[in-house]
């Protein structure tokens, strides 16, 4: 008998539960694409991945039930509704509590690189952007008060980035967009280099972000930096014919002669050369952390749009990260749908790392077990996981102020008899991630923003959900 459940939190009365009927443990998965290249290869390291979960491939705009939606363009919009129909199904019905897709309404606030770049220009992450015609003026000023400022000129769809003249800036060019180039690299055996380092966004309002600390993707300029030669991008800019970690004999002697992972060998590779990697781990994540922070309130809109709530998505994204002489870190650009394949021999070297990337992000997501999948459809399963015990936090207060009659009171926020069903559905989620997260380390939230600066920012969900972690930390050292 399971009385003390019956409260505003019973978890048969919970959201979580409203599919009313209950599945067979096979997971579904429907996989979408508008591109035909993409099941070989970008898809390709996901198929293996299903297959040794054992989904169930299914078709949603027949009317199939299905738990994971993975597409490789994001879903939603005239863009895409024009070329297959497949996308327009996700928005014919609601979507059902279980089913969860792989990408954010408006996880392009964050994607789009001439968007990132020149909405936030302030942030001392990111080298300030302009495209044209709309930030003709606020290009001229920030020229004039910066005049010894190089640009490059990228354009706006993919590839191609050159170093140009101010004077030849071609102010008609809608295609293309303009940035601030970063001067004075830090070299790896004298080439250019950036980083690619996996990041999960599990949730947003409230905010959960993820890094993978499995390994990370580097890659290398193809030409070396000095000397300095501005009609040479080979030597700055990360093209098709770039050097990979196996390119590079120091680095690659590490993985060869011992099996270390990228982000080993190069964090060594950087401590025997003075480097505090403590200090520039901290200004990554933190540089992932404002930016999607920045760009939060974009994807809330345009999922609120669309769909009355944003827990049904989640997105893998990528960032490639530049690191300048004193350690300071820039983002270069956040790829959505990030290749995972290995369709090349010095790729497939990679696989290893790219299936334990998806196999980890599964997992945290709860779609990589038949008990996790049980438990999107079953409260008693689900309650086996994750009970109120594991929710209630910062007994004194609660307890003190008598917060099961006095959920008026402020400091009872955090109390579970005070909690909305919302929040309290967000903190079971959240706990879940925790004890999934395998080599993904969570960001957000964290300790580092729990002060008024931050938290005077945050929507109410936020602020409840940085509250409680702050609280599950006190209490437990490996939350913190």
């Amino acid at each position: 008998m399971i009385s003390w459940m019956i409260d505003k939190n019973d978890i048969k009365s919970s959201y979580l539960f409203e599919t009313p009927e209950k599945q067979g443990k096979v997971p579904r998965l429907w996989r979408i694409s508008i591109n035909d290249w993409n099941p070989g290869r970008n898809l390709g390291t996901l198929e293996r991945i299903w297959e040794r979960f054992g989904y169930e491939y299914v078709n949603g705009s027949n009317g199939d039930d299905w738990d994971i939606c993975w597409s490789h363009e994001l879903p939603y919009g005239p863009g895409v509704m024009m070329k297959s129909s497949q996308y327009d199904d996700i928005l014919k019905t609601p979507l059902k509590p279980h089913q969860r897709v792989n990408h954010f309404p408006g996880i392009n606030y964050l994607t789009s690189k001439s968007f990132l770049s020149s909405s936030n220009r302030d942030l001392k992450y990111i080298l300030p952007g302009f495209f044209f015609p709309q930030n003709i003026d606020a290009f001229k000023k920030y020229v004039k008060e910066n005049p010894d400022v190089r640009f490059v000129e990228k354009k706006k769809t993919n590839r191609g980035i050159k170093l140009v003249e101010i004077e030849d800036i071609n102010f008609d060019q809608s295609d293309k967009y303009y940035q601030k180039f970063m001067e004075r690299p830090y070299l790896v055996e004298d080439r250019a280099m950036d980083m690619g380092i996996y990041v999960l966004i599990a949730s947003i309002n409230p905010l959960r972000i993820y890094r993978f600390t499995g390994d990370i993707w580097l890659r290398f300029c193809r030409d070396p930096y000095y000397p300095f030669n501005a009609s040479n991008v080979y030597s700055y800019a990360i093209s098709d014919t770039r050097k990979l970690f196996y390119d590079i004999p120091e680095l690659n002697s590490y993985y060869d002669h011992f099996g270390f992972s990228f982000l080993l060998t190069l964090m060594n590779y950087l401590e025997k050369r003075g480097v505090n990697i403590t200090d520039m781990w901290r200004k990554i994540d933190d540089a992932i952390v404002q930016s999607i922070m920045r760009s939060e309130p974009g994807m809330i809109k345009e999922t609120y749009k669309i769909f009355n709530s944003s827990h049904h998505f989640f997105d893998l994204v990528r960032y490639d990260i530049l690191i300048n002489e004193t350690i300071d870190p820039h983002i270069a650009e956040v790829n959505m749908s990030p290749s995972l394949s290995t369709h090349t021999p010095t790729m497939n070297k990679n696989q290893g790392t790219c299936e334990q990337l998806l196999l980890n992000t599964l997992r945290l997501l709860g779609a990589g077990s038949s008990l996790d999948l049980q438990s999107e459809y079953d409260p008693f399963a689900y309650e086996m996981l994750v009970g109120k015990k594991n929710i209630a936090v910062d007994p004194r207060t609660c307890a003190d102020n008598e917060c099961h009659k006095n959920c008026n009171l402020k400091v009872c926020e955090l109390c579970t008899s005070c909690l909305s069903h919302g929040d309290y559905d967000e903190m079971r989620r959240a706990y879940l991630e925790h004890t999934r997260k395998g080599d993904f380390k969570r960001i957000f939230p964290s300790d580092v923003y729990y002060n008024d600066e931050y938290l005077n920012k945050m929507t109410p969900r936020n602020q409840i959900s940085l509250k409680w972690f702050h609280q599950k930390c006190k209490s437990y050292p490996e939350w913190c």
